[in-house]
């Protein structure tokens, strides 16, 4: 488990505080634009020090306030899964550390289904499958967090969550396989080298994902 758990942070530490692709802006009702704004303004110079946990944690009120006031906006619910994800890289307590992790997947799914659109309904496995160019933030940081609460929690989390894991990671690969330096190719190759056979794991396509 311990060289699992390495092998997961290392392929994903690269990519944690590497410079993000900003999707579009999502439209504000004219009323809120203002306060829209500055949440968003006060949640960058937030994330410009997020190698300080306090700053983590600045950023998580600013862009839960974003969503509350536009829960349509794709790129802030992929940054709060994002920031979630640090948040518990941090943290020394195990229980705390797959709670974090967990509501982290849980935001960024939120992002995921905005960007399959309505029509997809509440089949996140098809919203994974169709999610739009501009999502990958999301679809990725759902990803990374899934996948370390699944090492946290154990063998039964990972044969459940893999397939999911691969399919997130996977439609970032569609999208654009080099987003943020191939970090998903990294996840996926993780994945493969530590999930036990029966979910998917195979040393040989690991390594496939680790040289491109």
């Amino acid at each position: 488990m311990r060289t699992g758990l390495l092998l997961l942070s290392l392929s994903l530490s690269f990519c944690a505080c590497a410079p993000r692709t900003v999707a579009p802006r999502s439209p504000l009702d004219a009323s809120s634009d203002v306060t829209g704004s500055y949440l968003r303004d006060r949640a960058d110079e937030h994330w410009k020090r997020r190698e300080d946990p306090e700053f983590i944690r600045r950023a998580i009120v600013s862009l839960e306030s974003l969503v509350a006031l536009d829960p349509e906006d794709i790129r802030a619910w992929g940054r709060l899964s994002h920031a979630y994800y640090l948040l518990a890289d941090l943290e020394p307590r195990e229980s705390r550390k797959s709670k974090l992790h967990e509501t982290g997947a849980l935001v960024g799914e939120r992002g995921v289904a905005l960007a399959a659109g309505p029509s997809v309904g509440e089949d996140f496995d098809e919203a994974a499958a169709v999610a739009i160019p501009g999502s990958e933030e999301a679809l990725y940081w759902t990803a990374a967090n899934l996948a370390r609460h699944a090492q946290v929690e154990g063998v039964a989390s990972n044969l459940l969550l893999a397939p999911r894991v691969r399919a997130l990671a996977g439609r970032v690969l569609q999208l654009d396989e080099t987003w943020d330096h191939a970090a998903a190719h990294r996840l996926l190759g993780a994945v493969d080298a530590i999930a036990p056979p029966v979910a998917g794991g195979n040393l040989e396509t690991s390594r496939e994902h680790f040289l491109r």
